[in-house]
């Protein structure tokens, strides 16, 4: 046993390009197959990667170069490589000079071992040590491999096999399995419910039989011996393919179960594996083997021995699957055994089955791994309501003040949405700590979700009354199928539970709660589509409103009887200096300035706690000068016993109040249209499901009303006519016309039958379904739909950050402005009274009363009139009602951000399969090179075995044609099955007619290159003219030699041609990028009028062609529909998903596009387009109205005669805020280019020479992706025809 053999290696990269945790499985899911990678752990969070792996089978450079074809980019973190040795299995004969030896290498940092792993570990610099050999060296000089005596061994281990009575569900065996774990002398423990059994391996001379029976006794369980022979006692791995999901992992575990013999077993969906422990003298490995593929899946011994010390189970009961804590990333851990290359260049499968040993807790504690975990997991989004808002200032004091708590991530919060997102850390703080700190400001706040993960479901429990009901909950659930995790509140009596859908569901869980004694019910949730409906707070502005008209009225009265009297009439005096006018004026003004003004006192008073400021200052102190002054001067009149009662604002506070109040009534009943759209989307969701169950003949033996909350996956479910779908499924029985109009925006209804699928929330027709749901609760499409949108309406184009920053210092600089204005005019007036009064009469008038009176008006004015609040609504609520109205159309913008920057587009890139085409490609014609080699049915058998293991859609072309064309029912099985993405296959199929293995390539040219396959210049000739047809050819070769081809084709979509037409007219340079070859592309290009084409491009390049185009100065949107397309999507300025296509896709992009029709990417950008259009409108009538306003309330217009009063200023500013509301309104009368004459009239106006900054419309280039060319002769150099000429 050498020491080369057993050394791993660990390495830290850095990844860039993964948007989601999708991107983080397909990462791990594809190095894991890498031979001689040992464990892969990807973190979303830092973009790192952190892998181990055996330096003798697999380079660093090979796994970066994995990760780059994959679509992403990947290099080093750090150039320290930490290279260990597991100790287990070695002595070291002078452990102190080891390290001082290897110390002394140049480049090694300080070496040393890990006493608890019992590992060597080396860390060293590898720009200054190029091979790790000489550390091996190094190493060999004091460590030496332990003596292998089998029989010592044999005597050192023992195995037993236990009964296990009394557990009643999976904590029970995750009790017994820690427990014993933790025990030194316990080599390995697994634990089967089903079979009440337990497989123990421990060092019989540190335990024995006796004593573990008595340690699962003590747990409370009742155990026994039942076999404790290890010579009895067969361990067997096993590879099995064919699974897709945890059923066939519980299916394949009962089979086996059933048989006679079986001690243990365990499957791993990821790792494609079962671990097996059996009675070597009643079953065989055959009939095991036998029996999974009689369930219908493919299985390969992959080893076979008696249980030994060399053969040492995992001590954990986890090893060999993907480990998800708390939403972090998974780990991946594979164990590989080091065997001999073949000689082909394929992937050979390796005997996974490495010597039972503690790799699993090496991987997890190398370098501090699970600091990632723990931190992400402390990281919690929450999301809360938030009523009293009526500005930016408002939105910029929460996210201010909020920010400076401790504990506090981010937060974000929209006006129009009345929501606030915060990320917190949940060590750090609560979300009742939150909501509390935002109330504190004097804002009302109630939370609305505080989970990440989609599926959680908050109960009511009742009989929670003491912390042991508690414990009993917890632990009872958190065992059962499919349960995450699952936490209760002792004081509210509300369980909080993460669940898998696919394994259990809402009343499932209720119905464990029932039987536990605790009646349970789904808890009301916040109701936010009356927050946007904003009735309560348009009821409160309504009822300020004409509580202050009724105060409003007689103040009119007054001064209109007192502006009718003559001058010289002297006015009515109650006592030397009080008037008749000035008394019913205060009578009037008080009860509005104590009650009406309340709300703008108590927010005025927290915002200025807090060192903030906001419009409701700017109206408090406006309303309180006016009516102080007013008070002020009568009682100096009173004391001084004038004859005359002085001039006073008492009409300011009734007027101001009144028109204010007036003002957000209208707003807020306009603000409610800006989110009609998603009010509407969130009155489609169902309340009611009708669930029933059917007998063998499909006839319903119990019909059920039941809430759509405690609907679960799987459930049967009965439609009514014109009933709404409760949830996404498929139909199993009847046919109807369904309504999608708000889903889709197409009016027509669509025509659906069995096996169809149907969306939550559409309108069924006349007749009745049967549906099978498929997709539940928040997973569904309609709710999908909706959380895109609330998000996309809550987030904030870059545009109004300087609003925002302007509103942050808005308010001081007017209430500055408004003294300023009262300074410069008690100046004035006392330097020159002529300015303010040109007839003053210094025997008649009193020119102090007169200054200050001017003063004090224009100064409250400049209060009563500046607003901030048109300038912080102009960019949200087009946003809202951009985004809504898109949504109803079938376009799902994410967010502002998209929005504003997609009207800036200038050239648009198009993914070619499944995006301008069908993506349903299907065989056209069979090219037979050599009939000796293989004949026609031959090849077609061949090629569809192979491809039967592939997910690539020309790959499913070729099986579904063998299906369809030569009845084929089953396929020659394969092993050593290769896939290089963007190139082909390869692979070894056994006929099934015979037991011939033949190998097989399938892929194109480059692929047929690279495996020295020579490709006949004829048949190439052959081949290039079905590709100038625009078809795709796939190349075919059997035993070393060229077989044939399959000429595949793909349906262009019946709108690309119409769709890049009008984007090409909308001056946006269109280009397609695709894998296939140079004339295939050509013709598609041609047929649809492309401006350039990008061909033979991998995956992992069209990041590169996107940021090729970006360094052109080109703003560019990216159209694609597949993993391979996430990572350009997400690079793109602006990255759009077809509807249809996959999930990866869709959540890396920012607009999605719900039908699969491209004239909606062209009806995202003239939306993005005339929505920018709106918010500077919006801005421009905002800034002028504050440039004109404000100037004019301080007197600028006084020379001129042009004075206003502080109630015509209120007036205004009501009327400002209002006006810039039902400006972007009239985005809701926007209809899509499709459907727009105008539209079309307009581009055929634009008759004019156009040019993009990437190339002129009429020239068409095209760029080659690979080193490989396509030409005639297959083997000439890449072309120098550039696609850029910059």
């Amino acid at each position: 046993m050498d020491i080369d053999s057993k050394l791993t290696q660990q390495i830290l990269l850095d990844i860039t390009g993964m948007t989601c945790h999708s991107c983080v499985k397909a990462i791990q899911g594809n190095l894991a197959t890498l031979k001689g990678l040992q464990s892969i752990k990807v973190s979303l969070s830092q973009e790192q990667g952190d892998v181990v792996y055996f330096p003798n089978l697999l380079g660093y450079r090979e796994i970066i170069n994995e990760v780059d074809d994959m679509g992403f980019e990947a290099k080093l973190k750090s150039n320290i490589f930490n290279l260990q040795l597991q100790l287990e299995t070695f002595s070291i004969s002078d452990q102190n000079q080891l390290l001082q030896d290897l110390t002394a290498i140049p480049g090694v940092e300080n070496s040393y071992v890990d006493e608890n792993l019992n590992t060597l570990v080396i860390p060293y610099n590898c720009d200054l040590l190029d091979s790790y050999t000489i550390l091996v060296d190094c190493c060999r000089k004091w460590i030496t491999p332990k003596a292998n005596n089998d029989q010592n061994l044999q005597d050192l281990d023992n195995i037993a096999v236990l009964s296990v009575i009394g557990m009643t569900c999976k904590s029970c065996v995750k009790s017994i399995e820690g427990t014993l774990s933790e025990l030194p002398a316990i080599q390995f423990i697994g634990v089967s419910l089903d079979n009440k059994q337990a497989v123990v391996q421990f060092d019989i001379n540190q335990i024995n039989t006796a004593e573990i029976v008595e340690n699962i006794e003590d747990m409370g369980f009742d155990a026994g011996i039942l076999q404790e022979q290890t010579s009895n006692v067969v361990y067997i791995a096993m590879e099995i393919e064919g699974m897709s999901c945890n059923s066939c992992v519980q299916h394949i575990e009962s089979s086996v179960f059933a048989l006679s013999g079986i001690y243990y077993i365990r499957v791993s969906l990821q790792q494609r594996k079962a671990d097996i422990f059996y009675a070597g003298g009643q079953i065989s490995p055959e009939a095991i083997s036998e029996t999974i593929t009689d369930a219908g899946f493919d299985v390969k011994i992959i080893h076979n021995q008696n249980i030994t010390a060399d053969a040492k189970v995992p001590t954990s009961p986890n090893t060999n699957v993907i480990d998800s804590e708390n939403n972090q990333s998974p780990t991946i851990q594979v164990s590989i055994v080091p065997n001999t290359p073949e000689k082909k260049p394929l992937n050979s499968h390796t005997d996974n089955f490495e010597s039972f040993n503690k790799l699993k807790r090496k991987a997890n504690n190398i370098d501090g791994s699970n600091t990632d975990r723990k931190i992400t997991a402390a990281m919690k989004s929450l999301q809360v309501s938030i009523s009293g808002m009526t500005c930016s200032s408002c939105v910029a004091n929460i996210e201010r003040e909020i920010k400076k708590k401790k504990g506090i991530i981010s937060i974000g919060v929209a006006l129009l949405a009345e929501r606030g997102e915060v990320t917190f850390d949940a060590n750090l703080t609560t979300p009742a700590a939150i909501v509390n700190d935002i109330t504190d400001l004097g804002f009302g706040a109630a939370i609305i979700s505080s989970n990440n993960d989609s599926n959680k479901i908050e109960l009511s429990i009742d009989n929670v009354h003491s912390q042991s009901n508690v414990y009993e909950i917890e632990t009872k659930l958190q065992g059962c199928l499919g349960i995450v995790s699952a936490s209760v509140s002792l004081s509210s009596g509300i369980g909080i539970f993460e669940y898998d859908s696919s394994l259990t569901g809402v009343r499932d869980i209720i119905r464990v709660l029932n039987d536990l004694s605790y009646p349970a019910l789904v808890a009301t949730r916040h109701d936010t589509s009356k927050q946007l409906n904003h009735d309560k707070v348009i009821k409160r502005w309504r009822t300020i409103f004409l509580f202050s008209l009724i105060c409003f009225i007689p103040v009119v009265g007054i001064l209109i009887a007192s502006a009718a009297m003559k001058s010289d009439e002297e006015p009515v005096m109650i006592f030397p200096g009080l008037s008749l006018k000035n008394l019913l004026l205060l009578i009037a003004a008080t009860p509005v300035q104590i009650f009406g003004c309340k709300q703008f006192y108590v927010r005025s008073y927290k915002a200025l706690k807090h060192g903030a400021a906001t419009m409701d200052v700017l109206i408090a102190m406006a309303t309180t000068i006016a009516y102080s002054y007013s008070i002020t001067v009568i009682i100096v009149a009173a004391v001084m016993k004038q004859d005359r009662s002085p001039v006073t604002f008492f009409e300011t506070t009734p007027m101001l109040v009144t028109f204010i109040s007036l003002g957000r009534w209208l707003e807020h009943k306009a603000k409610r249209k800006t989110s009609e759209a998603l009010s509407k989307l969130q009155s489609m969701q169902p309340t009611d499901a009708v669930l029933i169950e059917l007998d063998s003949d499909n006839r319903i033996t119990k019909e059920e009303t039941i809430s759509v909350s405690y609907v679960q996956q799987g459930d049967t479910l009965k439609v009514l006519p014109g009933a709404r779908i409760p949830t996404d499924g498929y139909i199993i029985e009847g046919s109807s016309l369904i309504n999608e109009s708000l889903i889709t925006g197409e009016y027509i209804s669509v025509s659906k039958s069995e096996g169809d699928m149907v969306i939550g929330g559409t309108i069924n027709g006349a007749n009745v379904l049967i549906i099978k749901a498929c997709r539940v609760g928040v997973d569904t499409t309609l709710s999908q739909i909706v959380r895109l949108v609330e998000e996309a309406q809550t987030s904030k184009a870059p545009v109004q950050l300087l609003a925002d920053k302007i509103a942050s210092y808005f308010v001081p600089g007017i209430i500055l402005l408004s003294i300023i204005t009262l300074s410069i005019w008690i100046c004035i007036g006392f330097e020159n009274i002529y300015a303010i009064k040109p007839d003053y009469d210094a025997s008649v008038d009193n020119k102090t009363e007169i200054v200050m009176e001017f003063a004090f008006l224009c100064g409250i004015s400049v209060l009563a009139i500046a607003c901030p609040c048109a300038l912080g609504l102009a960019t949200p609520t087009a946003v809202m009602v951009g985004t809504g109205v898109g949504a109803q159309l079938g376009v799902l913008i994410k967010g502002g951000l998209p929005l504003e920057i997609a009207h800036k587009v200038s050239v648009v890139m198009f993914d070619k399969t499944g995006t301008l085409t069908q993506g349903k490609p299907r065989v056209k014609e069979i090219l037979l090179f050599d009939s000796n080699i293989v004949d026609y049915n031959g090849l077609i058998a061949l090629a569809a075995a192979a491809e039967s293991n592939s997910e690539h859609p020309l790959g499913s072309a070729i099986v579904q044609y063998a299906e369809e064309k030569i009845n084929m029912s089953s396929f020659g099985k394969t092993s050593n099955f290769q896939s290089a993405t963007g190139f082909g296959i390869r692979c070894d199929v056994s006929e099934s007619s015979n037991a011939i293995v033949r190998d097989v390539v399938i892929g194109n040219r480059h692929w047929m290159h690279a495996n020295e396959i020579t490709v006949n210049q004829g048949f190439n000739e052959n081949i290039c003219m079905y590709e100038n047809r625009g078809m795709s050819v796939v190349l075919a070769a059997v035993d070393g030699y060229l077989a044939g081809a399959f000429a595949i084709t793909d349906t262009i979509k019946d709108d690309a041609k119409y769709a890049i037409k009008n984007l090409r007219q909308m001056n946006i340079t269109v280009v397609m990028v695709t894998g296939d070859n140079r004339r295939t592309a050509d013709a598609i290009a041609k047929e649809v009028n492309i401006d350039a084409v990008y061909a033979n491009v991998k995956p992992s390049d069209k990041i590169a062609k996107v940021k090729s185009l970006q360094n052109s100065k080109n703003t560019v949107a990216m159209v694609g529909d597949g993993i391979n397309d996430s990572p350009a999507l997400a690079q793109a300025d602006v990255g759009i998903a077809i509807g249809s296509g996959t999930d990866v896709a869709i959540e890396a992009a920012d607009i999605v596009l719900v039908k699969d029709k491209l004239m909606d990417v062209v009806t995202a950008i003239d939306l993005s387009r005339t929505t920018m259009r709106r918010i500077k409108w919006n801005y421009f009538f905002a800034i002028v109205y504050n440039i004109i306003c404000i100037p004019t309330a301080a007197g600028v217009f006084k020379p001129l005669g042009f004075v206003i009063q502080p109630w015509m200023a209120s007036a205004a500013m009501a009327a400002s805020s209002v006006s810039v509301v039902l400006s972007s309104l009239l985005l809701k009368r926007y209809i899509k280019p499709a459907n727009r004459a105008s539209f079309i009239q307009k581009l055929r106006r634009n008759r004019g020479t156009r040019y993009s900054k990437l190339i002129k419309a009429s020239d068409r280039g095209t760029s080659y992706g690979s080193d490989f060319s396509d030409s005639d002769n297959d083997f000439s150099p890449a072309s120098d025809k550039q696609l850029l000429s910059v």
